[in-house]
């Protein structure tokens, strides 16, 4: 796969957005205006209490108008967007979250991943490879974690101090058909945890991405 990472003008500033959506439901997520967690000591025993409220000062990615990536007419697009789930408001000087999410590249698909995107379409390929093209997506993803944070961190100051469990990330298929909403957070799909994904999921990909499951997959009717 292909990976163009957009640069957008984004800013940290206050509010933030959560969605109710669980990984790894497909296609499932929108972000909305909710009210935000802030995270405080609590009294007594020391124990780490939550107080939660409508926080007009917390934080807000303001984002200028982005550029619109040229659309790929044969291969499928996929968005894939971040947000942190705790990091500090340094307005608020405390620990708040989630942030919005935000949009951070557009993945080129293939010849596999356009395959995928076409069976999804109906239920019973839903079913049979769902939760293949989510684990492709999160294993392509989560080979660079590491660095990728490390960037998040540098860019987004709020997040510099946020553990990497902090993090969550989530897709969509970008809609050819309006182009210019490819940065809105619509219709997303969550990738589950690193440590979700387990065994099954790679040996299902290992399977599924085999030479002889590729070559029986594409070969020419008889």
């Amino acid at each position: 796969m292909q990976t163009t990472v957009s640069r957008q003008a984004l800013k940290a500033a206050p509010s933030a957005r959560r969605s109710a959506a669980r990984a790894p439901a497909f296609g499932t997520t929108t972000s909305r205006r909710t009210s935000v967690q802030v995270f405080a000591k609590g009294k007594g025993k020391g124990k780490s209490a939550l107080r939660q409220g409508s926080m007009p000062n917390q934080m807000e990615m303001v984002r200028r108008e982005a550029p619109v990536p040229e659309v790929d007419p044969e291969n499928a697009e996929f968005v894939i967007f971040f947000r942190c789930m705790k990091y500090k408001d340094p307005q608020l000087n405390a620990m708040v979250g989630p942030s919005l999410w935000v949009p951070l590249s557009i993945v080129k698909g293939n010849q596999v991943s356009n395959f995928l995107v076409n069976a999804i379409k109906s239920p019973w390929g839903m079913r049979l490879y769902g939760r293949t093209l989510i684990w492709q997506m999160a294993s392509g993803l989560y080979q660079d974690k590491a660095k990728l944070e490390k960037e998040l961190r540098k860019n987004f100051p709020p997040f510099a101090n946020s553990a990497s469990s902090d993090f969550q990330y989530a897709f969509k298929i970008r809609d050819k058909a309006n182009p210019k909403d490819w940065t809105k957070p619509e219709d997303l799909t969550v990738f589950p945890a690193p440590e979700e994904l387990g065994e099954t999921g790679l040996e299902q990909l290992k399977k599924f991405f085999s030479s002889e499951n590729l070559s029986g997959m594409f070969k020419a009717p008889q």
